[in-house]
């Protein structure tokens, strides 16, 4: 099978039907649809089951006790029989050539490079790379190029198997790109300029919340905050870095002894003088 379609969802059952309508009028049918439950109370599991009826293509459906997304991922890495792992959000759609797209990138990839991307549409307005495509890391992608919106990730699935999600107990958010930046570290990725991905952000959804969920979650903020200041990114990125760092760190209970032993002064003092 070539590709994994993967949805973690969290009580969005109502947008569920969307996402599936726009599964059915793709163009290319070599694919799975799998989907991570993180312990819905809603409709989810009998919205899916009236999917499974009608598709076709495979749809599996897995639940587990609420983690939050980045544990759904690892369910989802695990379970995937696809050769190349696609993240849609359930709050997600595809254009019908979406995967005929990917597809004429993967067939292309260089060994070594960790899969390709290409760009989402929110609300009908996207951002124009600076290139047709070009062979890059995320990090690059963030610091070189300037690029932070969210882009449409397709990762080769045996090499996320070796990326893991940190799960910490009692915490139910890690950014996606720490597990993006380490990658990085490794391996390179195909970045293209076509929208392969639609999207509508909830108000109550991660991206709405993003620095709320950071604050909520220190364990894995801290040590995504501290892999980040070791990465080849600008100073001024570093700078800001180590004060997301600091201000979380105070904010949940860590002496500035901590702060100092965890970054390291020296390393500390040569960012900011």
């Amino acid at each position: 099978m070539k590709f994994t379609i993967f949805t973690p969802t969290y009580n969005r059952a109502h947008l569920l039907p969307r996402l599936f309508g726009s599964l059915m009028q793709l163009d290319f049918h070599d694919f799975e649809w799998l989907i991570a439950d993180d312990g819905s109370a809603d409709e989810t599991k009998s919205v899916v089951s009236e999917f499974a009826s009608t598709a076709h293509f495979p749809i599996r459906y897995f639940w587990q006790q609420n983690q939050g997304k980045h544990a759904a991922i690892n369910l989802g890495v695990k379970e995937a029989c696809g050769e190349f792992f696609y993240i849609v959000d359930s709050d997600d759609w595809l254009p019908a050539d979406a995967l005929t797209i990917i597809l004429k990138f993967c067939r292309n990839l260089q060994p070594g490079l960790a899969g390709v991307c290409g760009k989402k549409s929110v609300g009908n307005k996207t951002v124009n790379l600076p290139f047709d495509q070009k062979v890059c890391t995320p990090v690059q992608i963030r610091y070189q190029y300037g690029i932070a919106v969210d882009l449409a990730e397709v990762y080769r699935t045996d090499i996320l198997k070796n990326f893991p999600f940190p799960v910490f107990k009692g915490e139910k958010f890690v950014t996606e790109s720490m597990v993006w930046f380490r990658i990085a570290q490794h391996h390179k990725m195909l970045y293209f300029d076509e929208v392969i991905c639609h999207c509508e952000y909830q108000p109550e959804g991660l991206s709405s919340n993003y620095r709320k969920l950071m604050e909520n979650n220190p364990k894995g903020t801290l040590l995504y905050f501290s892999e980040l200041l070791k990465y080849d990114i600008p100073r001024e990125a570093k700078k800001t870095a180590a004060r997301n760092f600091n201000s979380i760190a105070q904010l949940n209970g860590y002496s500035r002894f901590w702060i100092f032993r965890k970054l390291g002064l020296r390393n500390y003092l040569r960012i900011f003088f």
